[in-house]
């Protein structure tokens, strides 16, 4: 089983919305679909690899603004 993180996808959205970061913006850095990442937001337990990847994508894609 993946290891899971304290962090939910809601938490992952929040910061997103924070940093004024659009889906499709934050999916070009994450090397994946919008729908994937609605779907990586809805999750209650993400795993600590898409969290990692997650984040890492958002601050790429903060810096670009």
């Amino acid at each position: 089983m993946p290891e899971a993180t304290g962090v939910t996808g809601l938490d992952l959205k929040l910061r997103r919305v924070a940093r004024e970061v659009r889906q499709t913006e934050l999916a070009q850095h994450y090397g994946t679909s919008r729908q994937r990442i609605t779907r990586l937001e809805a999750e209650r337990r993400p795993t600590l690899a898409a969290v990692a990847r997650y984040l890492t994508a958002l601050d790429a894609a903060a810096a670009e603004r």
